[in-house]
Formats: structure tokens, C-alpha cells, sequence
């Protein structure tokens, strides 16, 4: 049940901008800038909490911590620990963890940030 309420959630979302483009649909986006904007699409729909983020957002580490907290409450995770990367695919917030290559990938944000960092997001094998 839980899944499917994650599924669901996901399905309530506008994509990104990239993910269109990756999926080779620039029409949509298009059809989005066309009919008033990402945030005026959302809104229409109740799709408020993917909105696409300024140009720089997430170069700002602040950021990155506030919305990181936000998503650990709001999946019920431990505030002092970096999921996996599987964790953040899972619920749709892949933004959230392509946003550490901004400050030196998984290891580096969760050691600036003060947090435990996942074993598969911490440990590399060679």
C-alpha cells in the first residue's frame, strides 16, 4: 500500500524540464510554456511540490539541506543520515541527489552537512 501511495504521488507530479528532454519530449515542454508556464501547469493540476527550480539552486548548499530535510520528514527517514541513491529514485526526488555534484558528490554533502552517509552512497569498491 505504501508503494502505491508513492506511485500515486509520483504520478501527481509535472516533470522536469530534463527529464522531457530525456525522454525526447520537447513537445510537452513546449505545450507547458504555452499554456502559462511550469508553475501555472502545476498549480491547475495540484502538482505544486515538483516545481522546477531557479537557475543555481542547487549550488547553494542551503538549499540542498533544506530541501534534503524536507524530503527525510516527509518520508519518515533519520534527519542525521543520507539515504541511498536508490532511496531518492524511489520517491521521485532524483533532483535532490544529482544536486550533490554541485558540491562533491554523496560522501562530501553528507560530510558538510554533518550527516551519516549510506554505505551505498559512502563506500566505492575498486
Amino acid at each position: 500500500q505504501q508503494q502505491q501511495q508513492q506511485q500515486q504521488q509520483q504520478q501527481q507530479r509535472i516533470p522536469q524540464k530534463l527529464l522531457l528532454r530525456q525522454y525526447g519530449r520537447e513537445d510537452l515542454e513546449k505545450r507547458i510554456r504555452e499554456l502559462g508556464g511550469y508553475k501555472f501547469v502545476s498549480e491547475k493540476f495540484g502538482w505544486d511540490r515538483n516545481m522546477p527550480k531557479p537557475r543555481g539552486y542547487w549550488r547553494d548548499l542551503e538549499n540542498v539541506r533544506v530541501e534534503l530535510e524536507s524530503f527525510l520528514e516527509s518520508q519518515k527517514l533519520p534527519l542525521g543520515e543520507l539515504p541511498s541513491r536508490g532511496v531518492f529514485m524511489e520517491n521521485g526526488r532524483e533532483d535532490i541527489y544529482q544536486s550533490f555534484r554541485f558540491h562533491g558528490g554523496a560522501t562530501e554533502v553528507a560530510m558538510k552537512l554533518g550527516l551519516i552517509g549510506s554505505s551505498s552512497s559512502s563506500k566505492r569498491s575498486h
